[in-house]
């Protein structure tokens, strides 16, 4: 069951009972289709993990606060992005530390991606102060929200404590 498998290594335990099982391992996309915090702080094994999940949708998830390298699963959460079109569910746990710069995305005269698969996706922002919730020296979500488009099959949106500005434009 996928919920089991998440941050995981069992493929790590599967590609070594044999070489036949490496194979399979390595070759099944299905087997490739989550990406959680432990896959974004390592750029390698982000484009890894985007290959050998060929064209399957993916289950992204990160926890900021379990994250000492946060430069790196910034730059993975990014390239993950790059396949917007893959993401199925989204996950984002994110301090208010690294808040903007998560959402600052697709930098300026980049292609945006479409999100055409995306049916969950929760962004929780844990904040340290109330000085910081009440939208000082912070965006709010909707230009993150306007970046995801069109969302034809969307069923689940939760923002927790996700500053919003509800008379904007999206």
């Amino acid at each position: 069951h996928q919920d089991d498998l998440s941050g995981n290594r069992w493929w790590r335990c599967i590609g070594r009972v044999c070489r036949r099982w490496r194979h399979v391992a390595l070759s099944a996309p299905e087997l490739w289709t989550v990406i959680d915090s432990s896959i974004l702080r390592q750029p390698h094994l982000v484009e890894l993990t985007l290959a050998r999940s060929a064209n399957a949708s993916l289950d992204v998830s990160c926890d900021s606060e379990v994250m000492s390298y946060k430069h790196s699963w910034i730059a993975g959460l990014k390239k993950t992005f790059e396949e917007g079109h893959r993401i199925r569910r989204l996950e984002l746990y994110l301090d208010s530390t690294v808040y903007d710069s998560a959402l600052d995305w697709p930098p300026i005269g980049s292609q945006q991606p479409e999100f055409s698969r995306l049916e969950h996706a929760e962004i929780h922002v844990h904040w340290f102060n109330s000085r910081e919730y009440t939208g000082t020296g912070s965006q709010t979500s909707t230009p993150f929200l306007r970046v995801l488009g069109d969302l034809p099959v969307l069923t689940t949106l939760i923002l927790d404590q996700v500053p919003f500005d509800w008379y904007a434009r999206l």
